[in-house]
């Protein structure tokens, strides 16, 4: 059985880092546009994993 992994503070200051450097290169339309086709990559891969 697999134990649950748990994001530490590094994981969320490297997260949120990330998110800032992205969101400073990035204008907000092209950010908004990279988020929906994630959502819908992610949504159809667990389409068919079912």
């Amino acid at each position: 059985m697999r134990g649950k992994k748990r994001c530490t503070a590094g994981g969320y200051c490297a997260a949120f880092g990330a998110g800032l450097l992205i969101a400073t290169v990035f204008p907000p339309q092209c950010i908004l546009i990279f988020a929906a086709a994630a959502l819908v990559f992610l949504g159809c891969s667990r389409v068919r994993i079912r």
